[in-house]
């Protein structure tokens, strides 16, 4: 509750809110919009594993994945997947390009957001808003026909 009246009281003054580079002063979370899953990447039973330049992503093995918008954030790699259109998969690093942060991203209405500063970006990897500039590396990838999705995250592919 106090949240919500300093905010609107602050609209209201329209008392401008600044955020800096700095990570040291940053609101806490809203578990709420940020989508992860935990797997042991380790584990070669596991759907989601380490291999030695990426990563091997067992589609059947993920309903988070199967809905078209659906993503996947894989925080120990550095990467996040998206359901693009629901016949292609964009893995995407997680360091923005504003400040380098990757650990507070949400993905809504095909719109990926940075928590720390609101750098958005679209189901590709392209800003939409900044602070950032530069567009989110794409990883290399290919998909098998026993839907296996395999990430190069030594590679980064060109633009979509």
């Amino acid at each position: 509750m106090k949240k919500i009246s300093v905010l609107t009281g602050a609209s209201l003054l329209s008392i401008p809110i600044l955020s800096s580079c700095d990570s040291t002063e940053e609101e806490p979370l809203d578990e709420e919009i940020f989508d992860t899953f935990s797997y042991n990447l380790r584990d070669p039973q596991s759907p989601v594993r380490f291999w030695p330049n990426g990563l091997i992503l067992e589609l059947d093995r993920l309903p988070e994945l199967r809905r078209t918008g659906s993503w996947m954030w894989i925080k120990e790699a550095n990467c996040m997947v998206i359901n693009d259109r629901g016949i292609s998969y964009t893995p995407l690093d997680t360091r923005c390009t504003h400040c380098r942060n990757k650990d507070r991203w949400s993905y809504r209405q095909e719109v990926l957001t940075c928590g720390h500063h609101n750098s958005e970006f679209d189901r590709r990897g392209n800003v939409r808003r900044g602070p950032a500039v530069a567009p989110l590396l794409v990883y290399s990838a290919s998909f098998s026909l026993d839907n296996i999705l395999t990430v190069n995250l030594t590679s980064y592919s060109e633009r979509l």
